[in-house]
Formats: C-alpha cells, structure tokens, sequence
C-alpha cells in the first residue's frame, strides 16, 4: 500500500513525519508526497512548474491519499492542488485529523477545517488510534473507491443544483 501524504508543509511537517513513520511501521506500506525541508528548498528554486510536476508524479504514483489535516490546512494552495490532482486520477482521499500531535516546538495546535467533501471518510490520529489503523483506513477507502467517486458526483450535482436555485431567487 502506498500513500500520498497531503499537508500544509510550514505548520505540520514534523507532525506529518509523525504520521508516516507510524504508517511505515506496517509491512508492506511505502509513502510518497513526503520530502525534507532541504528537498524543498531546491524544489522551489526549481520554480512552481517543477513542484506542480513532482506532485503529479507521487500522487500518480499512491494508491490512496490521506490528507493531513492540522489547524491551517484548509485553502493551502498546494493542499489544494494535491487535491484537485487525487480527484482528477480518481484516487481514492481520506483525512485525518493531526492537530493533536506535537510540532517541532513541542506544542499541539487547534483543531482545523477539513478541506474535503463530506463524502470522504475523516479520522482522528490520536481519538481514532490512527498509528494503529491507518493502513486498515487506507485498505478501506483503496476497496471503496467506486462507491466514494459515485458519492461524491452526487454530492456536486446537489451542489449545483443547489447554486442555480440560489441564482434563480
């Protein structure tokens, strides 16, 4: 199994690195989407074309991908290019709460805003006992994925319907 890790990178890298070793700790699993500050830092001399390239690659690349989801996630301009990259290659998308886990200062952090669709499964990393049942998670949503992509076509047209309704008045 192997999973994209979608984060807010600034605020949750040491959180995110929590969760993956977690993750990793489990045989058979691998994980993509995950570089070192250093990584990144020549990535973005690189330019943007080059970061939007190496997200495409490792999204293709994961069989699921979990969205890390701290205090400031929610309308990261690359969260939400990984985003829009799972739904458009059809992978399957969980979330999971982090905000309990500690940053490199040692603190924890509030809870945040999911910025997925209510069609996608949400767990918490410390409630939840994710160390535990990530990949079970992960397993789920890859054996789901049809029903999930069915929900959520259903859950946009809502949405739109919605919207012209609302023009309409």
């Amino acid at each position: 199994m192997r999973v994209f890790f979608s984060f807010y990178f600034t605020a949750d890298h040491t959180r995110a690195a929590q969760v993956m070793q977690d993750f990793l700790s489990h045989p058979g699993t691998q994980a993509t989407g995950f570089i070192s500050p250093d990584e990144l830092a020549e990535m973005a001399q690189a330019g943007l074309p080059a970061i939007y390239a190496w997200i495409e690659r490792e999204v293709a690349a994961a069989d699921v991908v979990v969205v890390l989801i701290g205090a400031e996630t929610r309308g990261r301009h690359f969260v939400e290019f990984e985003l829009a990259c799972a739904q458009r290659q059809q992978k399957p998308i969980i979330g999971l709460a982090v905000h309990t886990l500690k940053d490199a200062d040692g603190q924890t952090s509030q809870p945040g805003d999911s910025p997925l669709f209510p069609v996608y499964s949400h767990y918490d990393h410390h409630a939840d006992d994710g160390a535990q049942h990530l990949l079970e998670w992960a397993q789920s949503a890859l054996a789901s994925q049809p029903a999930t992509l069915g929900q959520l076509q259903a859950f946009l047209h809502q949405l739109n319907t919605a919207a012209h309704a609302h023009r309409a008045l």
